[in-house]
């Protein structure tokens, strides 16, 4: 033994063991994401209407009620989101962009009957929604737990955009200097042009996204997407495919990128999908899906199926991101380190991601 190695033992001697770590509570836990609701919906004429009642869009009511009823089911029940007309905002204005443009009504209007003409660049000011909602505030003092705006086209939303110290990517990057705020939260953006499917839709991104980030696999999710993608090149790495590391990376292939070892796939691409948003597609593949309903007790087991396994209809993907939420892992227990329920991730983004963190 060296010098070196009998200093740190006799360090070690006098100062004891080091503390225990923190055992992980893995038991299986139902959460409730307290809401707060920012609905922008201006007045858009002499006579006080609506944008939404003028354009005949989505009643915000309707979808919010539409949305959490889904989200409990294919969460099985473990996410009820708690939602409060207390804890909403309705707003007579369109928010600024983060250029500091502003649509007005009547231009707003103009927009929408020749869409080529909308504001670019779209995003709008994150940072001022932040700040003018106290959004911050409502946090940290344990008000709430997530923000959902509610807006129409080229009100530059992001699916979902996080917040707060170690925010990550969430189909967006996460809102800059905002490690003030200790504890994270996302903030989604719905369309009240669209419907509740392309909500669940969202909440899919924000799901692949932030399990990619726990499982380090976040190359080989772009690499997926971009595989199905017109506007990009072919991956760069195929081989991520050929011998997935985890569990996740197992989960999201789908045939075009392992042919005959299809798993679950992700929101844009079934188990057979051959393109993006391929939904459905009527080709038969291989696919390991049924079996993520065992989880973690995996018994290898496959099917053939087709678009008919989550109803094949033209509804814009709704039923089979049901069908692919429901394949979500949700079980109690852990796995090196990592919860058997995903949905703790990616509903409780204030707590840890990773092992050890």
């Amino acid at each position: 033994m060296s010098l070196w190695d009998s200093i740190l033992d006799f360090i070690k001697h006098i100062l004891g063991p080091g503390p225990s770590p923190v055992p992980l509570d893995d038991t299986l836990k139902v959460v409730s994401p307290r809401v707060f609701v920012i609905n922008f919906d201006p007045i858009v004429d002499d006579a006080g209407t609506r944008l939404t009642t003028k354009m005949g869009w989505s009643n915000v009511d309707a979808l919010i009620d539409g949305f959490i009823a889904d989200i409990a089911e294919v969460s099985y029940g473990l996410v009820k989101y708690q939602y409060d007309r207390a804890n909403r905002i309705d707003v007579n204005a369109i928010p600024i962009k983060a250029d500091g443009f502003t649509y007005t009504a009547a231009s707003y209007l103009a927009v929408m009957q020749d869409e080529s003409t909308h504001h670019d660049p779209d995003i709008t000011d994150y940072a001022r929604i932040v700040s003018d909602y106290h959004l911050v505030d409502r946090v940290m003092s344990g008000q709430i737990d997530e923000v959902w705006l509610f807006g129409g086209p080229y009100f530059g939303f992001w699916e979902s955009h996080m917040v707060g110290k170690g925010a990550i990517w969430t189909n967006s990057n996460p809102l800059a200097n905002s490690d003030a705020c200790t504890r994270r939260f996302v903030i989604m953006g719905f369309n009240y042009q669209r419907t509740v499917t392309e909500m669940i839709h969202d909440i899919g991104h924000r799901m692949e996204s932030i399990m990619a980030y726990v499982y380090d696999s976040f190359g080989t999710l772009i690499n997926a997407y971009n595989a199905v993608s017109p506007t990009v090149q072919p991956p760069v790495t195929p081989a991520l495919f050929l011998n997935p590391k985890n569990d996740f990376e197992q989960f999201l292939l789908f045939e075009k990128i392992a042919p005959g070892r299809a798993g679950v796939g992700l929101v844009h691409t079934p188990p057979n999908a051959a393109t993006d948003y391929d939904w459905q597609n009527q080709s038969a593949v291989s696919s390991s899906a049924d079996d993520w309903l065992n989880y973690p007790n995996l018994q290898g087991a496959r099917q053939t199926l087709t678009c008919a396994a989550w109803g094949g209809k033209p509804d814009g993907g709704y039923g089979f991101t049901k069908w692919w939420f429901k394949r979500v892992p949700h079980a109690a227990g852990s796995k090196n380190g990592i919860f058997n329920n995903w949905w703790r991730y990616a509903m409780q983004v204030d707590q840890p991601f990773r092992p050890g963190q």
